[in-house]
């Protein structure tokens, strides 16, 4: 329903603004190759702007395995270098874990993502795991076609463990999307972020705008 769209875009502005707001922007490009019925590769790079210039850069590789119409699994690793919101800069080295899984409902597409990480940072070792869930809708009619437009809300919520340390973090945001004849899609969005829940640091506040190309064969 039209509503859940609202209410997701809606979240940011009634949570409690506590502390100084960071803005971001992140601009990213991501390519899927489908290599035949079952396998694909998500390949993504990324980076970080802020007032003071760029920040980080990111580039991401998973083959993708589906085991029915509706669910895949991957297996992925990253390699960041810079971090915006942490001091020093460092190197990062990122393996995932991925369960993925779709499913309409009514006029939307409902996306569940489940992703177990591990980040190695100087020698430290963090494990994560995180929840997404996706909701994507045609802005006219009941499906989305070719050149036309499209909503996309997304809610995600991590879980931090590092020597002992526990850390939350929850990631809301809205997209607009466009979807080309040539299986391109264009995405603009904004993204609230609350970080350190539930730890003995005060919680940050980041506001994202994003952009994204979506290119797959």
């Amino acid at each position: 329903m039209r509503f859940i769209s609202v209410l997701f875009l809606l979240v940011p502005l009634i949570l409690p603004a506590q502390g100084d707001v960071d803005l971001i922007w992140e601009p990213s490009a991501t390519y899927t190759h489908k290599v035949n019925d079952f396998w694909s590769v998500a390949s993504q790079l990324t980076a970080i702007q802020s007032s003071v210039g760029l920040e980080r850069m990111e580039v991401s590789v998973m083959p993708l395995r589906r085991l029915s119409p509706r669910t895949t699994i991957g297996l992925g690793y990253l390699n960041r270098v810079g971090s915006p919101f942490e001091s020093p800069s460092v190197i990062e080295n990122r393996f995932t874990l991925q369960y993925g899984y779709q499913h309409p409902w009514r006029i939307h597409q409902v996306s569940h993502r489940f992703r177990v990480e591990e980040r190695i940072r100087d020698g430290e070792f963090t494990h994560r795991f995180r929840y997404r869930v996706s909701l994507r809708a045609p802005i006219q009619g009941d499906r989305i076609d070719a050149g036309e437009t499209y909503w996309l809300t997304q809610n995600e919520g991590l879980a931090s463990f590092r020597s002992g340390d526990f850390s939350g973090e929850n990631r809301i945001s809205v997209h607009l999307g466009y979807l080309r004849q040539n299986l391109q899609r264009v995405e603009v969005g904004l993204q609230y972020r609350a970080e350190s829940l539930f730890s003995r640091n005060t919680v940050g506040h980041v506001a994202l705008f994003s952009t994204v190309w979506h290119v797959s064969n």
